[in-house]
């Protein structure tokens, strides 16, 4: 992790090892949300897979000419917390116990949600508004700028936490 940047983790999610998607339009999402995400200056992206994720490569030729960016493929939960406790934006694909672990945090977080209709995980934080939920088919750079530079909008993703986490 670099210091005077900002940090931002990207956490995946097994969709196309649960069928979700296919390989070629989960990464084509990926690789754009990479681009898009590393293209902001003085950040270092950060993507943290999913432990059941097989395609650890396509990852690493997305990512292989970007130097801000590296790949957390360690499954290690003391790892990931290490990484949410530094991190300044969390931006996760719609799904998991994440949201719970980035609220404990304190950790800023946007939600593209690939899931569609399908999201078995939505209902968690649906109303909560602890995340940003933003469309995957849209850009999602001014987002992730908004979240990082502009204090009121951390401010309001932070309020409802402590209500979130003691209901869950």
């Amino acid at each position: 992790v670099k210091v005077n940047k900002k940090i931002i983790l990207l956490a995946t999610s097994p969709l196309v090892e649960d069928n979700f998607m296919t390989k070629e339009k989960y990464f084509s999402k990926i690789r754009r949300y990479v681009k898009e995400i590393s293209s902001i200056p003085n950040t270092e992206l950060i993507i943290s897979l999913h432990l059941r994720e097989k395609n650890i490569s396509e990852y690493q030729k997305i990512t292989q000419n970007l130097k801000n960016v590296e790949i957390n493929n360690k499954i290690d939960l003391k790892k990931l917390y290490s990484l949410l406790n530094v991190a300044d934006l969390l931006v996760f694909l719609g799904a998991g116990n994440i949201i719970i672990e980035a609220a404990i945090f304190e950790t800023p977080a946007i939600s593209i949600d690939l899931f569609g209709d399908n999201n078995p995980y939505f209902s968690l934080y649906k109303d909560s508004k602890i995340v940003l939920e933003i469309n995957p088919d849209k850009s999602i750079n001014q987002y992730v700028k908004n979240v990082l530079d502009n204090k009121n909008i951390k401010s309001k993703l932070k309020r409802p936490w402590k209500k979130f986490i003691k209901d869950c």
